[in-house]
């Protein structure tokens, strides 16, 4: 193997390195392990099965990559690297872990995802200065007691186990920016989750919740949140406080059963990709037309008929992927040409429709009025008392005019003319709607509904 093998190090930022990864072996030969200031050694996309004691010879060594081999556990020697800061082992076949692991005081970055672990050593938890530590998809059903006093943690990933509570230590962890525990059969979340003030990204997929965990609602620093439900329980319904996740840039809410979206959602003013593909929507949520930053829409294998041309407003959206939805509105071949297609043609009929309203609105504003009867035809439409002052105020000669164009804006593709002339005949006012008046109000409707 040495006759083929290049086994001199390379000096490399850092120190030494010695890289002997794709090289389909079977084993390390001894001669590695007579290099004594190597500080990085990889050994990773190999047929190794194990690795010899000699490694605790590495006494320099800070990084081991030995992922994507075939080993079924780790020399005992490996807790004698006293200077190791980063250690990769995913994707093989360990059983356990060596004992003694709190003698790598330097560990910063342990991964042992893709193995066949069933528990964890609590020595873990003394290891002051680890800030990752990625167990995903082996086969522990606990974790070990003390995770809190892994104070420098900053990311945690126990997806893929047979875990079904997330300890209270966890919320102890006052760095801890990512936390991903989908694909658990986990229940509850405990309820001091809320203290992880500096939570970024969280992974709940695939749990057991019989509802949307609330606590995840009080985490104001999320930025992303992956709730989709493919083998998990189903959520229904998704609370307003998701509203107060103003930092929230991701949202997935895939594969649920969800009808509708929180009007609170507005608020998400830094919302820029949401995926609520294979949902149970028969409209296009208005309140994903309000995101100012949205670019992502992933609206897949839901029931929608038609777009909204309040969508048009989404000045910055670039990938909308409605397939596999029951669309006649826009037409087929529109949908099938892509994102900027369905937005020029929105944003084209949108246009038509604005000024079809807008002469309505006109024809109406002339009509004469009384003052406390356009007062009663505001709160109808669902302005507050504020709003009605600000225009009384901001615009005395074009009151009637200001409300309709404010609740159009407000209410987008739910202010629709049939809504408007419901609200007048309950209000008393069907003479604003009778035919000698509804001239361009039938108009708009041709235009509208059947060009």
């Amino acid at each position: 193997m040495a006759a083929t093998l290049n086994l001199r190090p390379k000096k490399v930022k850092g120190g030494l390195q010695l890289d002997l990864s794709n090289k389909g072996l079977a084993s390390v030969h001894e001669e590695v392990f007579h290099v004594n200031d190597l500080q990085y050694l990889h050994l990773n996309n190999n047929r190794l099965t194990r690795i010899p004691q000699s490694l605790g010879r590495l006494q320099k060594l800070r990084r081991l990559d030995v992922f994507d081999n075939l080993l079924t556990s780790l020399p005992q020697a490996t807790i004698s690297l006293m200077e190791l800061k980063e250690l990769y082992a995913y994707n093989n076949k360990l059983t356990e872990l060596p004992d003694g692991m709190d003698a790598l005081q330097k560990l910063e970055r342990l991964l042992v995802r893709d193995n066949k672990l069933e528990k964890i050593p609590a020595e873990i938890c003394l290891l002051a200065n680890l800030k990752m530590f990625d167990a995903s998809r082996n086969k522990l059903s606990s974790l070990p007691p003390g995770m809190e006093k892994m104070q420098s943690l900053t990311k945690l990933c126990l997806s893929g186990n047979d875990i079904t509570e997330v300890p209270k230590g966890v919320c102890l962890l006052p760095d801890l920016a990512e936390l991903s525990v989908g694909s658990n059969p986990i229940r509850r979340l405990p309820v001091d989750i809320s203290r992880l003030g500096k939570l970024k990204t969280l992974d709940i997929v695939d749990c057991q919740f019989d509802e949307f965990p609330r606590q995840v609602l009080h985490l104001k620093a999320l930025e992303e949140l992956y709730a989709g439900q493919t083998m998990g329980k189903k959520f229904f319904v998704l609370p307003d406080e998701v509203g107060n996740l103003e930092h929230l840039s991701l949202l997935s809410l895939s594969k649920n059963r969800l009808r509708t979206l929180p009007s609170t959602m507005s608020r998400l003013h830094n919302l820029r990709k949401i995926s609520l593909r294979h949902n149970e929507f028969e409209t296009f949520p208005e309140v994903l037309c309000k995101l100012p930053e949205l670019e992502v829409v992933d609206f897949r294998d839901n029931m929608i008929t038609r777009l909204t041309t309040t969508l048009e407003k989404a000045t910055k959206l670039k990938d909308l992927d409605v397939s596999g939805n029951p669309l006649t509105y826009p037409p087929r071949n529109i949908c099938r040409q892509g994102t900027d297609a369905i937005m020029a043609f929105l944003k084209e009929d949108a246009e038509k429709e604005n000024e079809l309203f807008r002469k309505e609105f006109s024809r109406l504003s002339l009509l004469k009025v009384e003052p406390q009867q356009i007062k009663a035809i505001a709160r109808s439409l669902g302005l507050s008392d504020s709003a009605i002052r600000y225009i009384q105020e901001r615009f005395p000669d074009d009151i009637l005019y200001q409300v309709l164009m404010t609740w159009r804006e407000l209410e987008g593709a739910d202010a629709t003319l049939d809504r408007l002339e419901a609200t007048l005949n309950k209000l008393g006012l069907s003479e604003l709607t009778e035919p000698s008046n509804q001239v361009m109000c039938n108009a708009c409707f041709d235009v509208l509904f059947f060009v």
